[in-house]
């Protein structure tokens, strides 16, 4: 049986973005449908975990070599944030408790580690009055996305904190794989589209929530 979860013993607080603080990764299956059947294809089944924690640049990437796609890299992602953006910010949702978490968390250092773009990321959080953000580090500036740990050390080190004295929030396999290799305590996060990998995560994970407010209970653990 794991210890009971001391939110208090930590020097920061490190959160992966979609799927993990946000509902949004069913926008992503749908931005691949649309996109896709631009040149003539279908999603193929399992391109979700194939493309589970790369960054957007290694998607993008994987996408224009795997389809052939007359595009560059840099040209694809434009198209995708064209698609997305409006949706992050007037459809997206936090998922429950996790802005009230991060408001209790408002005097603690707080980073971002995500595999999505500043451009959106950092102007969703604005749109919702959260400004307790100490940094936001992105796959695209790291050598290799997830699952390889380079996204959760730079933002470990933009927050000025040892890796081992954080706590990382995730929702898929790749992501607490990450985090763990960063050498970090893990929380993973429940989330719909990660179903198929659960038993995995909560294998690998120190501690597995539904819910946000669980750890909100009695103030400071679960």
């Amino acid at each position: 049986m794991r210890d009971k979860l001391d939110l208090d013993k930590f020097d920061a607080y490190i959160f992966d973005f979609d799927g993990t603080l946000i509902d949004s990764l069913g926008l992503w299956h749908q931005i691949d449908i649309i996109y896709l059947a631009r040149f003539g294809y279908r999603v193929p089944k399992g391109l979700g975990d194939e493309i589970n924690g790369m960054s957007f640049t290694e998607t993008a990437q994987y996408f224009k070599d795997r389809f052939n796609l007359p595009f560059s890299v840099e040209h694809i992602k434009q198209d995708w944030i064209d698609l997305s953006h409006d949706y992050y910010m007037n459809s997206v949702e936090f998922k429950p408790g996790a802005k009230e978490f991060l408001e209790y968390l408002k005097d603690k250092r707080v980073g971002i580690a995500t595999s999505n773009q500043a451009f959106t990321t950092e102007r969703f959080f604005r749109k919702r009055g959260i400004d307790s953000i100490d940094a936001f580090s992105y796959s695209c500036d790291v050598k290799r996305g997830k699952p390889f740990p380079f996204v959760f050390l730079q933002a470990a080190d933009m927050l000025g904190v040892n890796p081992h004295n954080c706590l990382a929030f995730e929702d898929t396999y790749e992501g607490v794989l990450a985090a763990k290799r960063a050498g970090m305590t893990v929380v993973a996060v429940k989330d719909k589209h990660s179903k198929n990998q659960e038993h995995k995560i909560r294998k690998l994970a120190d501690y597995y929530i539904e819910d946000f407010r669980e750890l909100m209970k009695d103030g400071s653990s679960v």
